[in-house]
């Protein structure tokens, strides 16, 4: 399993600035290599881990899909 990290401030600054919310910034760890520009207006809660997104594209609807894995890891993917 990949370590995971804390964010740091300007990361929370870029994701406030993009619309995200959180209670506790605290409680959201990443990856190395992750990116805060692919997360737009999302309110997280709870314990979140994050991986390294790459790219993203619209779903119907105008909701945003970000896949969050590389081949050979499990899939986890991100929707705002």
């Amino acid at each position: 399993m990949q370590e995971l990290r804390s964010l740091t401030p300007q990361e929370i600054e870029r994701l406030q600035s993009q619309n995200c919310e959180c209670a506790d910034w605290t409680r959201v760890e990443v990856s190395a290599g992750f990116n805060p520009h692919f997360i737009k207006n999302t309110r997280f809660s709870g314990k979140i881990k994050l991986g390294v997104l790459e790219n993203e594209f619209e779903l119907a609807g105008g909701y945003g899909y970000v896949p969050t894995y590389k081949k050979g890891e499990k899939a986890n993917t991100s929707l705002w």
